[in-house]
């Protein structure tokens, strides 16, 4: 399993999340499986993109599994959900957008996803980035995909020893496609000079370069070479294992088996692994709650006199993040409860007045208990299935509270004072967490519906 990032991140939400769901792939070539949703709501994310003002909007990028790594549908949400705590720790589910869709190309397994830029932690709309610049961001998704790798028993990511790749800079300056083009044919020919013997070592590729192919060396760094190919006016820098001052080619055979990927990691480089990505988590989560959750401190206003200033602690946006985790929504004991708070909180959002539901009298509980234990206890029919009823319910409880989500969303777009886009944004962290709620007994109603047999009849 290795993960990329994309490059885009600027377009409206239709452009990545339409391509995500369409049944084409890049090149236009129709797929030979649907795409899947396995985590999220498309209208959602496409909402909360288009709302964010900023020229940067979302990230996106890919899970990719490759030849006979076949994860199960549990792993494959396993993966996921450990991603989420890795990119954006110490936030909860309901405080950022995602969205994940599996695609099946050519028989391997890509889980994709887009990140809104963006969170709802504060009330603020602060910018949420899960790829941020710099080294401390390229280790830490390291660190995730090798410790990812060995726990799942899949090999380790082994790029290519002999792979020549132009410099982050080239890849930005225009004609970088042709800079591009030039570094895989020169690849090709310095492969065949290594395997042949002609280099051994970087200072004889130098002379070899310019003697075989009249390629130009104008700057030799510690890990890159600066080359210019003939009838070229600037030079571009490559790097690599190949380009290193200090590489012994004779190390950069391929491995025995032939078979780039399949390295396992000993015990004492795993343990060195999860060390490192503990410690970037650890760094990550610190500064997500300095960032996020830290109460806020207001300026003294004029009249205030002694007292001192104002703070603003993250419970008046959210629940405590003590209070989530004492409480997983797995546990929830009543699905009828979860869509009826779901309906309500749907209907307040829509400006609905919401009347308490009437509390039976004991005499009338303890009759209708009494025929649910009569009816689950006969054994002369079939109990009748009850999941597909339950599946319908929550449904309609989703598709109203996806409409109120969007709502929320178009509000906090369009709020014209803090004030307005705080209450919006509250309102879309309630949401949120209800249909987090109903995802959750959704799954568990389809488990039931397929683990059912109203055919048999119960034995005791």
């Amino acid at each position: 399993m290795i993960v990329r990032i994309f490059k885009s991140g600027t377009s409206n939400g239709e452009a990545p999340v339409n391509y995500l769901l369409s049944m084409k792939d890049h090149t236009g070539q129709p797929r030979e499986v649907a795409p899947e949703v396995l985590e999220g709501h498309p209208a959602t994310t496409i909402a909360v993109i288009n709302g964010i003002q900023r020229k940067h909007r979302y990230v996106s990028g890919v899970l990719a599994f490759r030849d006979k790594e076949e994860p199960t549908r549990q792993q494959m949400h396993e993966v996921v959900d450990s991603f989420k705590k890795t990119v954006a720790p110490g936030l909860l589910d309901r405080q950022f957008n995602s969205l994940f869709v599996l695609h099946r190309e050519k028989g391997n397994v890509e889980i994709h996803f887009v990140v809104p830029m963006i969170e709802f932690a504060t009330g603020r709309g602060k910018r949420l980035n899960i790829h941020p610049p710099g080294e401390r961001n390229l280790a830490l998704y390291e660190a995730f995909t090798q410790v990812t790798n060995h726990r799942m028993g899949y090999g380790q990511v082994s790029p290519d020893p002999m792979r020549a790749a132009i410099s982050v800079t080239d890849r930005k300056l225009p004609g970088s496609k042709g800079k591009r083009r030039s570094a895989h044919l020169l690849q090709q020919e310095i492969v065949q000079a290594v395997q042949a013997g002609h280099a051994n070592n970087r200072n004889e590729l130098v002379q070899w370069l310019d003697d075989a192919l009249g390629v130009t060396v104008t700057r030799q760094g510690q890990d890159y070479l600066s080359v210019k190919m003939p009838g070229a006016t600037k030079a571009m820098r490559l790097k690599g294992p190949l380009f290193e001052a200090d590489t012994d080619y004779r190390s950069l055979a391929p491995p025995k088996s032939g078979k780039p990927g399949t390295v396992m990691l000993t015990v004492p480089e795993y343990q060195k692994a999860l060390a490192s990505l503990d410690t970037l988590v650890g760094e990550r989560r610190a500064f997500n709650i300095k960032m996020y959750l830290s109460p806020r401190t207001f300026p003294r206003t004029q009249g205030a006199g002694s007292a001192s200033a104002a703070t603003l602690k993250p419970a008046d946006f959210t629940r405590a993040t003590t209070k989530e985790k004492t409480m997983p929504i797995k546990k929830t004991p009543h699905t009828e409860r979860i869509v009826e708070d779901a309906m309500t909180t749907a209907k307040q959002a829509d400006g609905e007045q919401v009347k308490k539901p009437v509390i039976a009298s004991m005499e009338q509980a303890t009759q209708r208990m009494k025929a649910m234990r009569d009816t689950g206890t006969t054994v002369t029919s079939p109990v009748p299935s009850t999941a597909m009823d339950t599946i319908h319910s929550i449904q309609a409880a989703i598709g109203a509270l996806q409409q109120s989500i969007n709502a929320a969303v178009a509000d906090m777009a369009n709020a014209k004072t803090p004030d307005e886009a705080k209450k919006a944004q509250q309102q879309l962290a309630a949401l949120m967490e209800q249909m987090a709620r109903l995802e959750q007994q959704l799954q568990e109603a389809k488990v039931r519906q397929i683990n059912e047999a109203p055919s048999k009849k119960l034995k005791w």
